[in-house]
């Protein structure tokens, strides 16, 4: 498997499993942005890390740049 394709494999996964029950951020957050920003996230922490977690302040990075402007 690709970096690439690893990246987006959890960022998918992350966010699946975030939305299982529900929007748990009240339309306030982007789905699609959140897969994009975790992936890039993941990607990066892949290619410098050798690891696909995130930090929880990584994470919360990733929901702010998600934010809807609605």
């Amino acid at each position: 498997m690709s970096t690439q394709i690893e990246a987006r494999f959890w960022a998918q996964t992350a966010v699946e499993i975030l939305f299982s029950d529900g929007d748990p951020f009240k339309g306030k957050v982007n789905k699609d942005s959140l897969v994009t920003e975790i992936e890039a996230a993941t990607l990066l922490k892949l290619v410098t890390q050798d690891i696909p977690d995130l930090t929880e302040e990584e994470f919360q990075e990733c929901i702010k740049n998600s934010k809807t402007t609605a």
